[in-house]
């Protein structure tokens, strides 16, 4: 069974156990984020209380250097004079200006249009860290397998947007079109915390659909073969409006670059550009007409999608790279929010989801 029949099929079941168990009225749904080639998996249906507040201000604590709310979502969007306050009502943070500051008065986060930008400059996302999340740090080592101690000499490291756009995308296009090099990839997926109802139903039930790490196999393509060319994300996107933020440092004798997506609402393959920077994607065409041959009693088990978005936001591609242009380490990281309402064969339903998918390439053999 292909990866789009298992996303359509862990869909609806969904749907039906949260209509089981709220009378037809809202529960819980799922979707997924595939790779795009031969084995996928899908997501798994989340429902999100709303953020506490007091006296009107948003409850709110620093974790790990990010503003999160009471649901522990990193907070990427303020307004000038926005305050942010513990649970007992004590002033956390407070939106000044161009700056957000703390109890204390010290800047702790600049504003640039309504988002926060970190220490690095970048506008914070939802995104979890790859630490918190257990996924692997990628790569600092040379190809060679050696760990390096001093920064790159000679040729100047990337600076600006298009510059360090342009080094990636040549990198990438290189093993793309002939298959310079050998590698080993993995993917899998990682669900948020679960709050809803038919907890001990629902989630067990929707992990079955994904690829945790410790399953997760390790793909190898040999230099120069077609599955070296095939599995690789190629790059062919020129609208560089479309990157968000592209930061280049110096890692070792590396460089570590981090390109940040703009956000892309319901792709399809007549319109998206985040299929031209990876694989990991699920075109909304091929959840649809997976959906529209599911049936039940012969009647269609979903009548009618009234709306639907899934959301992949700020897609993040991490590179450690040689100065010279060749990769040492990749990941492709997708935080994918999906909400639905749809007319069932019996009842209605209205639910959101949310999946994260990695995509990690290692062991650069060129």
């Amino acid at each position: 069974m292909n990866f789009k029949r298992l996303t359509a099929l862990a869909l609806v079941l969904v749907m039906l156990l949260s209509f089981a168990a709220c009378g037809g009225d809202k529960g819980e749904t799922t979707t997924t984020t595939a790779a795009g080639e031969t084995t996928t998996e899908a997501p798994v249906a989340q429902t999100t209380a709303e953020p506490q507040k007091v006296d009107g201000n948003l409850v709110a604590s620093l974790k790990d250097g990010v503003l999160v709310d009471s649901n522990g979502t990193a907070i990427t969007s303020v307004a000038d004079g926005q305050k942010f306050v513990a649970a007992d009502g004590k002033t956390v943070a407070e939106v000044k200006g161009d700056k957000v500051v703390d109890a204390n008065g010290k800047t702790i986060f600049t504003v640039k249009d309504g988002k926060l930008l970190g220490a690095d400059g970048a506008e914070i996302t939802t995104e979890p860290t790859t630490a918190a999340q257990g996924a692997d740090e990628p790569s600092s080592k040379t190809p060679d397998g050696e760990t390096p101690t001093q920064a790159p000499a000679g040729d100047p490291i990337p600076t600006g947007k298009e510059a360090i756009f342009n080094f990636y995308k040549t990198a990438a296009n290189l093993i793309k079109d002939t298959g310079a090099a050998g590698y080993t990839k993995k993917e899998w997926q990682e669900l948020p915390t679960y709050k809803g109802t038919l907890e001990s139903v629902v989630k067990p039930i929707a992990e079955g659909f994904m690829t945790k790490k410790d399953k997760a196999e390790n793909q190898l393509s040999e230099k120069g073969s077609d599955a070296s060319k095939n599995r690789f994300p190629g790059c062919t996107l020129t609208d560089l409006s479309k990157v968000a933020s592209a930061t280049c440092k110096a890692d070792g004798e590396n460089y570590k670059i981090v390109i940040t997506m703009v956000d892309e609402i319901t792709p399809t393959k007549a319109n998206n550009f985040l299929g031209k920077v990876t694989n990991s994607i699920l075109y909304w065409d091929d959840i649809q007409t997976t959906i529209d041959g599911l049936k039940l009693l012969g009647q269609p088990l979903v009548k009618t999608i009234n709306s639907k978005e899934v959301k992949y936001k700020a897609f993040r591609i991490t590179a450690v790279m040689t100065k010279d242009g060749k990769f040492v380490s990749l990941e492709h990281f997708a935080h994918v929010d999906i909400a639905a309402d749809a007319k069932l064969v019996a009842g209605s339903l209205n639910a959101t989801a949310v999946l994260y998918n990695y995509c990690q390439y290692s062991a650069f053999k060129y």
